[in-house]
């Protein structure tokens, strides 16, 4: 391994290796829990692997500080010149994507042309974990790279998701998130490795005094909402209410929204599409740090990205998240 922070190795579309980047003038890692994040990489023009980065599927692994951090392929490239000083960008795309390029098929065994009618969906209920894993499994013989599963250890709360030619994310991850899961996609010999962590939670308080946080940035939404109301199949369909009582007592509202699941009449996946949907509609808090390391506080030592960590940004002001 280098002295430097970041080993960069390229592979090519068949994910075989190409060799590494050595001496980039910059990097610049954005780093996503449950998201899609991104590796910026600016080398000189006449850097021997430039021929490699332009190549088309070309990819990319990054590993910090000896830990593997994000895999991806090289979805953009900006080239500067002239030429005494011409330098070539490219930016890693986190294979994450995988969730948002993959489509959750009613019939995933089946055929095209065997897809069923309107109101066909494919529904999974179990652990955050497994419902993951499970909808991947049944579509990942479509894809390329290699798609292969890790052991299902039924990590996170219980969420019911219904797919029909939806991309993955769209359904999976808003009930994942609420259910304390965290979803990787990482580059492993010939092919991907989907897996899932739970979030650990680190005692540490991070602060302005502390010197660690530089610059922060707060913002807090009301629920969108506070009772569900779902609509079950049939020409007499049945109707399930779940309310989040203790929301509407909190911030003095009723909010209601109404969810179709016309695929449906059993009353607890019914129930379980409410929940998932209340879920969906609680109260958020985007916050955003920026912190600087030091010798008693690094990324990779103190804290990773699905960390739930407290920062204290102002006199009586402390939030915890992920």
């Amino acid at each position: 391994m280098s002295d430097a922070p970041f080993l960069i190795t390229l592979y090519d579309r068949g994910l075989r290796r190409r060799g590494w980047i050595g001496a980039p003038s910059r990097v610049e890692a954005v780093l996503r829990h449950n998201g899609i994040g991104q590796v910026s990489v600016t080398v000189d023009a006449d850097h021997p692997r430039v021929s490699d980065v332009v190549t088309a599927g070309a990819r990319a692994t990054i590993h910090y500080l000896d830990e593997y951090v994000m895999s991806g392929r090289v979805g953009r490239i900006d080239g500067t010149g002239p030429a005494a000083n011409s330098t070539v960008t490219f930016h890693v795309e986190d294979d994450f994507r995988l969730l948002y390029r993959l489509l959750g098929w009613p019939n995933p065994a089946g055929a095209l042309t065997q897809q069923g009618e309107d109101g066909a969906y494919d529904t999974v209920t179990g652990p955050a974990e497994t419902v993951v894993k499970t909808l991947v499994s049944r579509n990942a013989a479509r894809s390329r790279p290699v798609i292969t599963v890790a052991g299902d250890a039924g990590r996170g709360q219980s969420i019911t998701t219904s797919v029909r030619m939806h991309p993955l994310a769209d359904r999976l991850l808003p009930a994942v998130d609420v259910a304390g899961v965290g979803v990787t996609v990482l580059q492993s010999g010939s092919g991907l490795v989907v897996d899932c962590y739970t979030p650990r939670v680190r005692p540490m308080v991070l602060s302005e005094a502390s010197g660690v946080v530089v610059g922060w940035s707060w913002t807090t939404v009301g629920p969108a909402a506070t009772r569900v109301v779902v609509g079950g199949q049939g020409e007499a369909r049945t109707f399930t209410s779940v309310v989040d009582a203790d929301r509407e007592a909190e911030w003095g509202e009723t909010v209601e929204v109404f969810r179709d699941a016309r695929d449906t009449d059993d009353p607890a996946v019914l129930a379980q599409r409410a929940l998932e949907t209340l879920a969906e509609g609680a109260p958020t808090t985007g916050l955003s740090l920026t912190l600087t390391e030091s010798k008693g506080f690094a990324y990779g030592r103190s804290l990773h990205v699905g960390d739930k960590v407290t920062a204290r940004i102002a006199p009586g002001a402390e939030i915890t998240d992920v």
